[in-house]
């Protein structure tokens, strides 16, 4: 049995979806995937000046220590359970040797690792799996480089959903194995995220999955905004000057840019916004690429490599929404090399106690990078995003 998430609105605020392309309307009482005129991500829409109307920052105090304390901001309709494993409400930890030898006045790290899953992939998961059991979906499929496939699999699991999982064969063979445990079908693939793109959107829909992979569907950035929602609570509402988040499919990014405009529209944050730094391998660059040009799509990059296998992402759905939040932010896209990586995991560990997965790192070593480069002033307040755990990579490191 689901334990209650313990919040009920009276009424959802959830209006419609809107194509993020082309402003196409299109109703949320069946399943959506994208637009289908355009092809770009579907985005989901609240009366938020209702939501301020009805609730203040205050009232969340009282609430659960999950995502769902967040619900009047989330596509649930009152009457529906949520599909939960008590994800969100994670660390924000006041790093100490590392800001010293940096000579910042603050650095902060927001530790996903701690969510269900070890990783921040379970907000979203929560939220489109709960979306999927309103909408009668039984049949779920997901493409992941390895980092979205363990939740996945726990939160069918937990739903009693049959899924299927599309990986690289150089996905961690921790990953691989979660799944596994959890039930879920998994199948290994030749090749890059886009060979897993492409045989979820060929065989496992022949076989009536609904493909809830990145940008594929429009809830799962619903759960993943929460991580802006947490930072804006956690510094009591006052936004840090700088956000460092990994470079992957940027789901978690677009998520806290949307997260802080509907917080403003309902009275809960001013104007102030962080800027938003986006760190990528070295070998899978293309956003640092179309940002460094000007460019509002980025191209693809055919054979993706590196040591942390979520950034390992040739393309994705959601650039130009990457790309906007970046320009709207004032902030910057930076690429960074594995052993740059691979010396903040070891950083993180033994100077501060994290193991931070090597997506989480990068966060650290492009820190690093926009300091040399003037990027970033010392005096400002400053978070990193850890999305995952280190765990699945401690072999990096020996």
């Amino acid at each position: 049995m689901k334990k209650s998430s313990g919040v009920k609105p009276q009424v959802s605020h959830f209006k419609k979806l809107t194509c993020s392309g082309c402003s196409k309307a299109y109703p949320h009482n069946r399943p959506q995937t994208v637009c289908q005129t355009c092809g770009a991500p579907l985005l989901a829409e609240y009366d938020t000046r209702a939501i301020g109307a009805s609730v203040k920052r205050e009232d969340l105090r009282g609430r659960p220590a999950s995502i769902w304390r967040y619900r009047d901001f989330l596509p649930l309709p009152p009457a529906l359970e949520p599909v939960t494993l008590h994800e969100g409400c994670t660390p924000l930890v006041r790093l100490g040797r590392e800001p010293r030898r940096l000579k910042l006045d603050e650095l902060w790290l927001k530790d996903e690792s701690k969510n269900p899953g070890f990783t921040f992939k379970a907000r979203g998961m929560s939220v489109a799996v709960s979306k999927a059991v309103e909408l009668k979906l039984d049949r779920l499929a997901l493409r992941s480089a390895g980092n979205a496939a363990a939740p996945f699999a726990a939160y069918t699991a937990r739903a009693g959903l049959r899924s299927l999982i599309a990986m690289p064969k150089d996905a961690p063979e921790l990953t691989l194995l979660a799944c596994e445990m959890l039930g879920a079908r998994v199948s290994l693939q030749r090749g890059s995220l886009e060979d897993c793109t492409q045989f979820v959107q060929t065989a496992a829909l022949k076989d009536g999955y609904f493909d809830l992979s990145s940008f594929a569907e429009p809830y799962r950035l619903e759960g993943d905004k929460t991580l802006g929602m947490e930072l804006a609570e956690d510094f009591n509402w006052e936004l840090p000057d700088w956000v460092v988040y990994p470079g992957d499919g940027g789901m978690g990014l677009i998520g806290m840019w949307k997260a802080w405009r509907e917080l403003e529209e309902a009275g809960f944050i001013g104007k102030k916004r962080p800027k938003l730094l986006f760190v990528q391998g070295d070998g899978c660059a293309g956003i640092v690429k179309a940002f460094q040009s000007g460019e509002d799509r980025a191209e693809t990059v055919t054979a993706p490599t590196g040591v942390a296998a979520g950034l390992r992402v040739g393309k994705t759905l959601g650039d130009n929404l990457i790309l906007r939040a970046l320009h709207e932010s004032g902030g910057a896209a930076i690429a960074v090399p594995d052993s740059a990586i691979i010396s903040a995991m070891k950083d993180l560990a033994r100077s501060e106690g994290i193991l931070a997965a090597p997506e989480g790192a990068a966060t650290l070593a492009g820190l690093r990078r926009a300091l040399e480069q003037g990027l970033i002033r010392r005096s400002e307040r400053i978070v990193l995003v850890n999305t995952n755990t280190g765990l699945k990579y401690a072999n990096l490191v020996r």
